[in-house]
């Protein structure tokens, strides 16, 4: 008894230990094995507690005085058939943008477990993933097989590498899916580190775009989480003006702390 409490303890550290661990220094093949694991299952306990947020917010009936009105006729005037309004499931839509390109080398592997989460856990979601130019992924993902469906983006994600046109790659989105993928219940979510070789001035035009067609954005930089960082970078400054949440993405507690945010759209 005592050796499965210890074990027990020794275990809950180490998962704590792997939350907290910057995602560029698990090196370890067992630990980098179960930091994917988590990265996989994290969309899944969000979306969990999302929908849990959401049924406690609709068990709360309004009266619907219209129709109150309208039965009470039928009984001369007193109201004693009350009408209560119930309130309408609005799902959160989530697309989600993930920077392939050779700077996010080292949280690669890990991004692509949570992009898998995402779509597997999501009813409404859709996945992207660009560098130079986009690419529509969620039926990749959809795979009923997570690992082959995980290797066959991890490999998409490894040939592409290179520089970053995050401008372009977001006219690309804005002219060919935004339409059918955004409505007002839509997040979208950008995962990059905002260096962007095409012009500042594109990516601004193309985050205004799309900051008009969906409910919020999310810019998630693992790069927040490197001690004394700052935005400098001009695609990033570029870009700012119009996310609603620049969080960090570093390590597996900055990932698991967006439910309560999500929660609020």
């Amino acid at each position: 008894a005592v050796g499965d409490r210890r074990g027990r303890r020794e275990g809950a550290s180490r998962h704590a230990h792997l939350a907290a661990a910057d995602l560029r220094h698990i090196v370890d093949p067992r630990d980098i094995a179960r930091a994917h694991e988590i990265a996989g299952r994290l969309a899944r306990v969000m979306r969990a507690r999302l929908l849990r947020r959401e049924r406690v917010r609709r068990r709360g009936r309004r009266l619907d005085l219209r129709r109150t009105i309208h039965r009470s006729i039928a009984h001369g005037g007193t109201p004693i058939d009350l009408a209560f309004r119930r309130r309408k499931e609005r799902p959160l839509r989530l697309v989600v943008l993930l920077d392939a390109s050779g700077s996010m080398e080292l949280y690669i592997g890990f991004f692509v477990r949570f992009l898998h989460g995402v779509v597997d856990a999501f009813r409404e979601a859709e996945a992207f993933v660009f560098h130079t130019r986009l690419a529509h992924v969620s039926a990749s993902l959809r795979d009923r097989d997570p690992a082959r469906a995980i290797d066959r983006l991890s490999l998409m994600a490894q040939g592409i590498g290179g520089g970053t046109r995050i401008g372009e790659s977001l006219a690309t989105f804005n002219r060919w899916h935004a339409r059918r993928v955004i409505n007002s219940r839509t997040a979208v979510m950008i995962v990059s580190d905002g260096y962007d070789t095409g012009e500042p001035s594109r990516l601004a035009a193309e985050m205004r775009r799309l900051s008009r067609r969906c409910r919020r954005i999310v810019w998630l930089n693992p790069l927040i989480g490197w001690k004394d960082y700052s935005p400098q970078a001009r695609g990033m400054q570029a870009a700012l003006p119009y996310v609603d949440l620049f969080a960090p993405a570093h390590n597996l507690e900055s990932l698991a702390a967006l439910e309560p945010y999500l929660a609020r759209i």
